[in-house]
């Protein structure tokens, strides 16, 4: 898809296209000011990353009955870009009832899928990949995390599996988010959602790096 032809959407969600790709449709959909959804599952785990864009507003439901009073005009902030998301440090994660150093294990399994695919040319990890585990505690990035995931082999299994009440749950999700990104109301997931049908679980977490200290001078 070119960045013309992705210029005549609104909304585009994508699966299976990895980190590459994924900034790529995000950027052009940004210069079109339209919102880019990337959904993937993984076994009894899901992740969804968005990029609504820098301009993206919205109002906020308030009240006792919802939907009858609606906040003033927001803008969604902070705004991350996508490609920007990737490089956030695992201990940079905002989320409530998260402990410092120790990261979702969703988010982590997902960023480690998604660094091998990058770097092994769009080839995903699977069953037969002897050089999952070794790239993940030497090459990844994120290697200072990779004790999150305790079991390679597992994941590698299920990198690209897909198991329907998985996927049902995070379509469900999904379809909320993108029926309040076409609409404006309501306030919106910024910037990932991440899914445990183990236990049960969905949570929304803000990928942000920290803003730097500027020291200064006299």
């Amino acid at each position: 898809l070119t960045a013309e032809m992705l210029s005549n959407y609104d909304i585009v969600l994508c699966s299976r296209i990895g980190m590459i790709q994924a900034n790529r449709i995000a950027e052009a959909m940004k210069g079109s000011g339209g919102k880019f959804y990337m959904v993937d599952c993984f076994g009894w785990m899901g992740t969804a990353v968005m990029d609504l864009g820098p301009n993206y507003e919205y109002r906020k439901e308030q009240g006792k009955k919802k939907g009858e009073l609606l906040s003033e005009v927001l803008k969604l902030e902070p705004y991350v870009p996508l490609e920007e998301i990737w490089k956030v440090p695992l201990n940079d994660l905002k989320m409530k009832r998260i402990e410092r150093g120790q990261p979702p294990l969703v988010w982590t399994s997902y960023l480690a899928l998604l660094s091998y695919h990058a770097a092994k040319n769009g080839t995903w990890p699977s069953p037969t990949s002897d050089d999952f585990e070794a790239f993940c505690k030497e090459e990844w990035e994120q290697k200072d995390h990779h004790e999150v995931i305790t079991d390679y082999s597992a994941l590698a299994k299920v990198a690209l599996a897909e198991v329907s009440p998985v996927c049902a749950i995070l379509g469900g999700v999904m379809g909320n988010e993108v029926i309040k990104a076409i609409s404006g109301k309501g306030e919106p997931a910024n910037n990932v959602i991440l899914l445990n049908a183990l236990d049960g679980k969905c949570r929304y977490i803000l990928c942000n790096k920290k803003k730097e200290e500027t020291n200064k001078e006299g």
